[in-house]
């Protein structure tokens, strides 16, 4: 078969194009899709990452999966559907490109996180899932494989392959599981119809942050039947066991989170992420001081990562350094000699003097701030970080520690009554975002009319069964039938066929309000 080279992997002239996407590589595949990286063939610079299924069985699960992302497709936080279409036989979904890393692998790069890092990827997970359950989708499968960290530091959620809306057919046989066991709730090994969704998500995010602060998952075994059964019938490991920094309240909102009893963990995504943002404010989140670390400029997509000093001999070499200069320069004007390690020019971008020698002194020691700048047309209740901000705000600064923020404001009476964004705030940045809600124009209200008077007239004949007119207009009934008419004057005509002539009778009545008149025709009389 012939086929194209592209960085050692042979395609062939099938998979080199893909309707109107180049394939560019081959990044991944399942049991149900491979995953390539492709540009469209029109616009170079437009990727995106091709899922194309590949287990014709599972068809219905693809366009699901489609289904659900077009369904989420207003959340930036979520990677975004582009195009869905059959290329031949094959299923294709065309998915947006996320440049940036996973969360696993970011793990694997840095080991256990800082706790802000851990606690602000969080608050973004829940931000995007309180989006999601709030249409009443469930991913099923939160895991750090599936969290990514694009190019500017934002939090992504990828891969809905198995999510689930409310309403949705099953598309796995009850009693048989699906996601990841790591990270899968107890319940989910032996699914029942009835299974609380937004908890079994619940309890993967906050199996993700035990991950994220102690380096250990809270059960292990070595098939997904050891970790089934100690997922069920085990307590897990207290957190702060294995990392002491953890405040009381931070192990006991990780337990709850991963409870055994899906009833005792929180019962909504929102509701955990507001406890967690309480726990920033009533219990301010300690900084790791075991390992002191930098940041060091990587590669490709990552901004930087965090690498621990190595405080051994240099920092003997730093003190052998200092008392000879210290010695040299006794003689000296120590204010001037000082003037340059007074912790100012410390401070200086790149500047790494007391970090070089392992100390942890600064010149300041409150974290670096920046200025965001927020606009709410008409209005909104503001939240940053799950803490409420302001009710009805219209215009706000707020000046906030430089890093990663969750930003949520709220109108119930918009269209799109929720706005979720994050924003990364440097320091000594001025930040401005503006947010528009969509707010129906309101039905005009019509003052009706009050309703007019009426009467009634009773319409009778001999024989039965004659025709009515009222006002020139044939009526459906016949007689005797009793008629309600507005107030005033009504002409009534009654016709009866007998030996095959019609007899007419006309009579004019005045109808007064809630009065009773009578028109009667004896047509043998």
């Amino acid at each position: 078969m012939q086929g194209i080279f592209y960085e050692g992997i042979l395609f062939s002239m099938e998979e080199g194009q893909i309707g109107n996407y180049r394939i560019l590589k081959r990044i991944g595949a399942g049991g149900m899709a491979k995953v390539y990286l492709a540009v469209h063939q029109d616009v170079p610079n437009l990727k995106v990452v091709l899922k194309v299924l590949s287990d014709p069985r599972m068809a219905d699960r693809f366009r699901h999966e489609a289904d659900k992302l077009a369904l989420l497709d207003g959340n930036p936080n979520i990677c975004r559907i582009k195009h869905f279409f059959n290329y031949g036989d094959d299923l294709v979904i065309a998915m947006e490109y996320i440049e940036g890393v996973t969360l696993e692998e970011e793990i694997q790069t840095r080991g256990r996180f800082e706790f802000k890092d851990a606690l602000n990827i969080i608050m973004e997970v829940l931000a995007i899932l309180e989006t999601a359950h709030g249409k009443e989708i469930y991913h099923r499968d939160i895991k750090p494989s599936n969290i990514m960290i694009d190019k500017n530091s934002h939090v992504k959620i990828i891969d809905f392959g198995i999510a689930k809306g409310k309403s949705d057919p099953s598309l796995t046989l009850t009693g048989t599981s699906c996601g990841t066991p790591s990270y899968m709730a107890p319940e989910q090994f032996t699914p029942s119809e009835n299974i609380d969704y937004a908890r079994v998500d619940i309890y993967a995010v906050g199996t993700m942050l035990y991950y994220l602060i102690t380096g250990e998952l809270p059960f292990k075994g070595d098939n997904e039947f050891a970790l089934r059964d100690a997922k069920l019938f085990e307590p897990p490991q207290n957190p702060r066991r294995l990392n002491p920094e953890i405040s009381k309240k931070l192990d006991a909102f990780i337990l709850k989170a991963i409870d055994k009893n899906p009833d005792d963990r929180f019962e909504t995504v929102k509701e955990m992420r507001t406890e967690l943002a309480a726990l920033f404010q009533d219990e301010p989140i300690p900084v790791s001081k075991s390992t002191p670390t930098i940041a060091v400029k990587a590669e490709g997509p990552r901004k930087a990562k965090m690498v621990p000093m190595l405080i051994g001999i240099p920092l003997m070499a730093a003190v052998i350094v200092i008392v000879i200069i210290k010695v040299f320069f006794s003689g000296t004007d120590e204010k001037s000699f000082d003037a340059g390690h007074d912790g100012q020019s410390a401070m200086v971008a790149g500047d790494t003097s007391h970090a070089a020698y392992g100390t942890e002194t600064v010149a300041d020691e409150r974290p670096p701030i920046g200025y965001l700048a927020i606009s709410a047309e008409p209005y909104g209740d503001l939240y940053l970080d799950g803490a409420l901000i302001g009710l009805n705000v219209s215009d706000t600064t707020l000046s906030r520690d430089a890093g990663l923020h969750v930003l949520t404001i709220q109108n119930a009476k918009a269209d799109n009554r929720v706005i979720v964004d994050t924003v990364v705030i440097g320091p000594n940045e001025n930040i401005q975002r503006n947010y528009a809600f969509e707010i129906p124009t309101p039905p005009q209200h019509r003052t009706d009319p009050a309703p007019a008077a009426t009467g009634k007239v009773l319409v009778g004949s001999i024989p039965r069964g004659a025709d009515i007119f009222i006002d020139g207009q044939r009526q459906p009934n016949q007689t005797p039938y009793t008629f309600t008419l507005e107030t005033g004057k009504h002409e009534i005509k009654i016709i009866i066929n007998t030996g095959g002539k019609n007899l007419v009778h006309i009579d004019t009545v005045n109808i007064t309000k809630d009065g009773t008149e009578k028109v009667f025709f004896d047509a043998g009389g």
